[in-house]
């Protein structure tokens, strides 16, 4: 990087609330995941409770009048009521251990932000790459493909 003649103060307000803002458009990736998830799990428990509700509902009423056709059409239903308690926990697996990698991915981070810290205070000089870590792993991606 070239220094400039520009001085950025970083104890003004302004300054803090854009440092704040990149850092949540960074991390909107991780809230986004998360929050289809849930709505999936959401949707799905909705149509599992009305299919339930409604073979209940047939179960009773072919009780009641001895109707094995209807009776018949309940049992078959229940695949479909297995099925969505499947995909149920199949997102909530996924959904935990997206929350678990993040938040061990998140250590990782800390201790690399210790070790960088260690490295200054020894040599007063920051490590580094030109590149941030996601457009390293671009750039030998597209050297790769090439």
């Amino acid at each position: 990087m070239t220094p400039t003649n520009e001085t950025i103060q970083l104890n003004e307000p302004s300054t803090k609330l854009n440092v704040a803002v990149i850092k949540l458009l960074n991390d909107r990736h991780i809230v986004s995941s998360p929050v289809r998830d849930i709505e999936s799990i959401q949707a799905t428990l909705v149509e599992m409770g009305g299919l339930v509700g409604q073979a209940l509902a047939n179960a009773a009423v072919a009780l009641k009048s001895r109707e094995v056709l209807l009776a018949d059409q309940v049992c078959r239903g229940d695949e479909i009521i297995d099925q969505l308690d499947i995909a149920i926990k199949t997102d909530a697996a996924h959904l935990l251990a997206l929350f678990s990698t993040n938040n061990i991915e998140r250590s990782g981070d800390h201790a690399t932000e210790i070790a960088e810290h260690t490295i200054y205070a020894v040599t007063g000089k920051l490590p580094g790459d030109e590149l941030p870590k996601q457009d390293a792993a671009a750039l030998e991606l597209q050297g790769s493909a090439i």
